[in-house]
């Protein structure tokens, strides 16, 4: 990725870009959509719509795939073994020989996070509108011209943020299965952002987050 990363604040899993905008990113549950009975196909198929139609904001979904953690696939199936009836070493020969297949087929865990637009509250007063709509447009022109400075988002601007989030996560929830990203989602996010289908991020291919705050 060359350039400057559009994020310019991330407080929880609020993301706050460079000229004002926020989004609220929140992680959502999966289904095994092909096994589903078609009755089950279109409820879900429903819910999708219902929850469009709710959070009546823009939204972006990301769907992407962690690496499934093939390290870890012994220790994890090791214990089903019923030690009564099977011959522990032919098991984890078994297993050895499946975690050995997982590596080779670089198998992977798709994920899905949907990112909502957090619409600020109505300002009270003119004059606070026209204040932040200047401040708005300060921004821009610093950012054009290049001379822009990580100045700390104010207190009352990251309140008002919370609470419109707040909001967002009521209606998503309250329609399909999803819970808040963590910060250390954000952060596997961003890093795979500039190599995203290509490999795992290394040295040379990590996403920079300028004036940011973890």
């Amino acid at each position: 990725m060359t350039g400057t990363f559009p994020l310019r604040y991330a407080h929880a899993n609020v993301l706050i870009g460079r000229g004002g905008e926020a989004a609220g990113l929140y992680r959502l549950g999966m289904s095994s959509y092909p096994f589903l009975p078609t009755s089950g196909k279109w409820a879900l198929a429903h819910r999708l719509q219902r929850l469009a139609h709710t959070i009546a904001a823009d939204f972006s979904l990301w769907r992407v795939n962690r690496a499934y953690p093939t390290h870890r696939y012994l220790e994890r199936t090791a214990g089903l073994l019923d030690e009564r009836h099977q011959d522990k070493e032919a098991w984890l020969g078994f297993l050895e020989g499946h975690e050995q297949r997982l590596r080779e087929l670089g198998s992977h865990v798709p994920e899905v996070y949907i990112a909502v637009s957090l619409g600020q509250s109505t300002p009270s007063g003119f004059g606070a509108g026209l204040v932040r709509s200047v401040d708005r447009v300060r921004r821009r022109v610093e950012e054009m011209v290049g001379i822009a400075d990580a100045s700390p988002i104010p207190a009352s601007q990251l309140q008002e943020l919370a609470a419109s989030e707040r909001r967002v996560f009521q209606r998503v929830r309250g329609i399909v299965s999803a819970r808040r990203a963590t910060t250390g989602e954000l952060q596997w996010l961003l890093r795979r952002a500039a190599c995203r289908g290509v490999a795992e991020p290394d040295g040379l291919c990590v996403s920079r987050i300028s004036s940011s705050k973890w």
